[in-house]
C-alpha cells in the first residue's frame, strides 16, 4: 500500500510476471510494470 493510501500493488507469479498498481478505492489498474523478473515477486515496496 502506498503511503498516501491511494494505490496498492500486486506482484504476479508465473513466467515473466507483471506488477499491477491499482487505484484505491476505484480498483482501476493505474500502471502495469512488465519484464522485471523471470518467475515471481517476493516483496513489493513503494519508495
Amino acid at each position: 500500500v502506498h503511503p498516501s493510501r491511494h494505490y496498492f500493488a500486486i506482484g504476479e507469479k508465473g513466467h515473466i510476471p507483471n506488477i499491477v498498481i491499482y487505484e484505491y478505492p476505484s480498483l482501476k489498474p493505474y500502471r502495469i510494470l512488465k519484464a522485471g523478473t523471470e518467475r515471481s515477486y517476493a516483496y513489493l515496496d513503494f519508495k
